[in-house]
């Protein structure tokens, strides 16, 4: 079985060799590029509807 550390290891190889193939320096510099917006990231659908809107929605 293996830790939780070993998980994160792996994803991180993985995050790192998806990054490099897209042209990247490794998955840091991707994620450091995308947080001072030097790239554009899809922003994702607002699922989430508060109560009042839907009330709204419901008449």
């Amino acid at each position: 079985m293996k830790t939780n550390v070993e998980k994160q290891r792996e994803m991180n190889a993985a995050l790192d060799a998806a990054a490099q193939s897209a042209g990247w320096v490794g998955w840091s510099d991707f994620k450091r590029a995308a947080k001072f917006g030097a790239i554009k990231l899809p922003i994702k659908p607002k699922t989430w509807i508060s109560m009042a809107g839907r009330k709204e929605q419901a008449k």
